[in-house]
């Protein structure tokens, strides 16, 4: 991991529980750290020498808190990653801060792919429109109607966050 030195020399006066920032990563970084939390059904932190760091999973989108599955996708994730060491492919930054990587537990689990097999999170083919296997995962749990999939209607989790967000911005009526 390439973290310049001034950025790790700011992080060690703070403590070494300071989250790092997305953008002292450089692209394509790989770096490993432990997972110490699992805030939801596609994101996670991890514990590195300097820090944490605010994890994304690439290229899948797990049902937000308040939708059906969300917490299956929470409890699964958190199956394969909690306490576990983790070796990360940085791929981007999000608009939320967030590194958005490809993740790998040493036990040899592809925990995106996991998701997608359960039913359990949407295939992203706008941001990985190269994951065959992603693709062909959702296809299979779509067909045997696993997880998000048996319901005759899924809500995506981007239209439930736009729903949310407008239902917010409303005016009260008093």
């Amino acid at each position: 991991m390439l973290i310049p030195e001034p950025i790790l020399a700011h992080l060690r006066r703070r403590g070494k529980a300071a989250t790092i920032p997305a953008a002292a990563f450089e692209p394509r970084a790989v770096f490993a750290g432990n997972t110490i939390q699992v805030p939801d059904g596609d994101g996670l932190y991890l514990r590195l020498t300097a820090g944490s760091v605010h994890v994304r999973l690439f290229g899948v989108d797990a049902p937000e808190w308040g939708q059906a599955y969300a917490k299956g996708a929470w409890l699964l994730l958190s199956r394969l990653t909690l306490k576990k060491k983790i070796t990360c492919s940085h791929i981007a930054n999000d608009k939320y801060g967030r590194l958005v990587c490809e993740i790998f537990p040493d036990d040899g689990t592809l925990p995106a792919l996991e998701l997608l097999n359960a039913g359990l999170a949407w295939y992203s083919s706008m941001y990985a429109p190269h994951r065959d296997d992603y693709a062909k995962a959702q296809a299979i749990a779509r067909m045997y109607r696993r997880g998000i999939w048996s319901d005759d209607n899924p809500m995506p989790p981007w239209r439930f966050r736009r729903m949310k967000k407008l239902c917010l911005s409303l005016p009260s009526s008093k």
